[in-house]
């Protein structure tokens, strides 16, 4: 119970923060509804005075002015229905679009030790899909459900008000109605919380299949995954045809419903008429509400399932958002200078305990150098690169900017001075210019000319007739993998950090490609400190200092020089031998 309580305590901050600048909205919105619903209970009424005054052989001057009048207000009912719809999926836009944005910027704050445990499917599930579910909630579900609760009231309002005893008479039909549904949603939920399960593995391994399209060909895998998929296919399609039927029992117990309340109405208002208690237009009255009676009852039973849905949803965003990151940031910060010294002293780090993956790491470097840093696949290279970024926090020893221990830097400065390139260059869909600036308006088209003109490949961005509005699909399609990583140049180029990281950015080019690049990473690297991780020994022809690592200590470290000409130097034995395969992953 007191977690219960905690949940709805959480809900209820959730929903003030993102909506309590929407008030205005939302009293438009209630207006609207209500606006709505009145002239939906309205115009039957018209309807039967329309009736009574033909039947009674009035002059038709009074027709005329209650067609007219049906006519005016169904307009305004429809009016006012587009009125709704705009403003609730402005309200939930607005609402959403911020909560997605926070999310983003508290994913971007945690630390890599939660991405370890999360796919990546299920984070995007969270931020998209549950997101989605709340913008559901505020744009139709809590709408469909105070709209049709206020018209079922309505309805039964006005039976009470002409005859009591057919009112009483569907006040009884609606309560059964509703046991009804709810015992039939009870029945089929379970049909269809099966196919949903069933839904998402099978959508996994197609995803999976098609990722790795490729690999499965070339090991002739090919009949394996057909027989797996027929499988699957195989074990849905009994839950499928479960969850089916469910879903047409309760289209039949609709329709049965429906029937049996058009038989209520037209039974006692035909026994009233006889009667002489109702006249021809309140028969056709009653026959109007209760096509807007079972209406109400389905759409309510619908929503109220499908909140189940939403708190579930709110409560994974909830448990994100509570997630906090062990890379904590000082409340007061030292600011970096444009340039500075990197030192590592005696560093020792392990992803788990008693579990080392780098020790008595120790460098330093001045702006101007470069390093390259080999060794074999796990030997860490790349956790190197992880803890100048600070994803992870050292176990042991000191890692300095300028003697500014890493832990005094914000983790913004931090990143804005340092550098990661990857072999994986990250594009999306929209030209050249928004993949480079990210939509920073603040950087003019003059400046991305004069860092593409500073790295000295103008000449190959000539080859784009559009230039910077030349359009690239999502991921660089449209682009090879070494014209990928120059445009990611231009981009670190545009950063203008102090230290770059090349994390084997050239493992997937071949060798032409790749001399293409050096001069550009060159130009890249001056007046900057450039770690360069590569597997391949001649694309560290130009650095500075030699870092070899193995197991996660330094086999051998020093001036690049020196090491060739040494003869006896590990890193010599493999320029010479050419064995380069040593260190393929």
């Amino acid at each position: 119970m007191k977690l219960k309580s905690i949940r709805t305590h959480m809900s209820y901050i959730l929903f003030s923060k993102y909506l309590k600048h929407q008030i205005k909205w939302f009293l438009l919105l209630t207006i609207c509804i209500v606006s709505g619903i009145a002239v939906q209970i309205v115009n039957p009424q018209i309807v039967r005075r329309f009736i009574d005054v033909a039947v009674s052989r009035t002059p038709g001057n009074q027709l005329l002015i209650m067609a007219g009048l049906f006519f005016g207000l169904a307009a305004i009912q429809q009016l006012l229905a587009i009125v709704s719809t705009y403003v609730a999926q402005s309200i939930g836009w607005q609402a959403t679009n911020a909560l997605k944005e926070d999310l983003t910027a508290h994913c971007l704050k945690l630390d890599m030790e939660y991405f370890k445990g999360i796919r990546q499917g299920e984070l995007i599930e969270i931020i998209e899909g549950d997101v989605n579910v709340l913008f559901n909630f505020f744009s139709r579900m809590a709408i469909i459900l105070f709209s049709n609760g206020l018209l079922l009231v309505g309805v039964l309002s006005m039976y009470y008000i002409e005859d009591i005893r057919i009112g009483l008479a569907q006040t009884v039909f609606v309560l059964i109605a509703f046991i009804l549904f709810a015992q039939i949603k009870k029945f089929s939920s379970k049909y269809w919380k099966a196919n949903r399960k069933k839904a998402g593995e099978s959508f996994g391994y197609y995803g999976e299949v098609i990722q790795n399209t490729e690999d499965i060909k070339a090991n002739g895998a090919s009949n394996y995954v057909y027989s797996n998929f027929q499988k699957i296919l195989m074990g849905w399609l009994p839950i499928r045809i479960k969850a089916g039927l469910s879903g047409g029992a309760f289209f039949m117990l609709s329709l049965l419903l429906q029937l049996t309340s058009f038989g209520i109405t037209l039974i006692l208002g035909t026994w009233l008429w006889k009667q002489g208690s109702i006249s021809v237009g309140t028969i056709y009255m009653f026959y109007a509400y209760t096509n807007f009676l079972l209406r109400p009852i389905q759409a309510i039973q619908r929503q109220v399932q499908e909140i189940q849905t939403v708190s579930v949803s709110m409560g994974r965003i909830e448990d994100l958002l509570k997630r906090e990151s062990t890379i904590q940031e000082k409340t007061v910060c030292t600011p970096l200078k444009s340039s500075f010294e990197l030192e590592l002293e005696d560093v020792k780090f392990g992803y788990e305990p008693d579990e080392p993956v780098l020790q008595n790491l120790s460098l330093k470097l001045v702006p101007g150098e470069t390093m390259g840093v080999i060794g074999r696949t796990g030997s860490g290279k790349t956790t190197l690169a992880r803890l100048l970024l600070r994803l992870y926090d050292i176990d042991e020893g000191h890692i300095k900017l300028d003697s500014i221990p890493i832990k005094d830097v914000s983790l913004r400065d931090l990143r804005r001075r340092v550098a990661y390139v990857t072999q994986e260059v990250q594009f999306f869909s929209g030209t050249i210019r928004e993949n480079l600036t990210f939509y920073n308006e603040e950087i003019s088209d003059g400046q991305l000319e004069a860092a593409i003109k500073e790295m000295g490949i103008e000449s190959w961005f000539s080859k784009f007739e559009s230039g910077l509005d030349t359009k690239l699909g999502m991921g660089g399609i449209g682009l090879s993998a070494g014209e990928a990583q120059l445009l990611a140049f231009v981009r670190v180029f545009l950063s203008d950090p102090a230290i770059i990281i090349l994390d084997e950015v050239s493992s997937r080019l071949d060798p032409e490609t790749e001399r293409q690049l050096q001069l550009t990473i060159t130009k890249l690297m001056k007046g900057r400190i450039g770690i360069i991780i590569a597997h391949k020994l001649w694309t560290l022809n130009h650095v500075d200092e030699i870092l070899v690592l193995e197991n996660g200590n330094v086999l051998e470290q020093g001036k690049r020089i020196e090491l060739i000409n040494s003869g006896t130097s590990h890193f010599s034995k493999l320029v010479e031998m050419s064995q380069e395969e040593v260190f393929a992953s």
